[in-house]
């Protein structure tokens, strides 16, 4: 079936070789602006998913170190090894390296795709490892989401990446919670110069610490507690910040 473009987007058209008089007046001014910035782009729903959860900060920055290597076109021939990966990550241990490396691959983030080869012989070549990335979609080349990564199975999980997941994905869902609702205790920038001033007036020492001159353990220093004013996006007023208070009962 032929399908036939409208007659204002014909219209635009030139007649060398069909191509839009408008795109390529968009694909000129881009190229004049100067070089575009490179990025790497990670979806919220995958930061957010349990599956990142689980991952340790080892295993996050590896990640990270693996997007920032891909350029589009290039998934399935990232090579890394145990060594670059080390000294990217900042790690002296090589052991730490290899369990961020184990971790990824067993959560099904990362694909080993080439293996690696060491030679001794001088008309061969060494080459490290090469990786694909799983949550990449290869039809957009661009991240995806949660979908692109296997499903976590408990069964399988150790305890510590059970304790991650459980721990932040009940801060996430606080969080998002709070978020939607639009309460968010935030102190106003007026009174923190004030209260800078106060705390530094206002230190005591606890009455159970030792004197000064008894010769032993110097007191505990403390800061008195104050009444900060503090307040919350969008709770107690329409729009904008009102005071915190607790919440009224509901009336029977």
């Amino acid at each position: 079936m032929r399908y036939s473009l409208p007659a204002q987007r014909l219209s635009t058209r030139s007649a060398l070789g069909g191509t839009a008089v408008g795109f390529d007046k968009h694909r000129k001014s881009r190229r004049s602006s100067g070089k575009v910035e490179r990025y790497v782009q990670l979806n919220r729903s995958l930061l957010h998913s349990p599956q990142f959860s689980a991952l340790s900060v080892a295993t996050r920055a590896l990640i990270l170190e693996l997007h920032g290597m891909y350029n589009g076109t290039n998934n399935g021939k990232l090579f890394l090894s145990v060594r670059d990966a080390a000294d990217r990550l900042g790690f002296s241990c090589y052991r730490a390296t290899m369990n961020a490396i184990d971790e990824a691959v067993s959560l099904g983030w990362i694909t080993e795709t080439i293996g690696s080869t060491f030679t001794t012989k001088a008309d061969a070549i060494s080459r490290a490892r090469a990786w694909r990335l799983n949550w990449i979609n290869d039809r957009a080349r661009r991240c995806g989401g949660p979908e692109l990564i296997p499903v976590l199975d408990f069964k399988t999980l150790t305890d510590k990446q059970k304790r991650r997941v459980n721990r932040r994905q009940d801060t996430l869902k606080c969080y998002l919670r709070k978020h939607s609702e639009g309460n968010f205790a935030v102190e106003e920038s007026a009174t923190v110069e004030a209260r800078k001033a106060f705390s530094e007036q206002s230190r005591v020492k606890e009455f159970s610490s030792l004197k000064d001159g008894n010769g032993r353990n110097q007191p505990i220093p403390s800061v008195q507690e104050n009444s900060a004013y503090i307040s919350t996006m969008g709770y107690g007023a329409p729009r904008g910040c009102g005071p915190l208070r607790p919440k009224q009962p509901a009336n029977d």
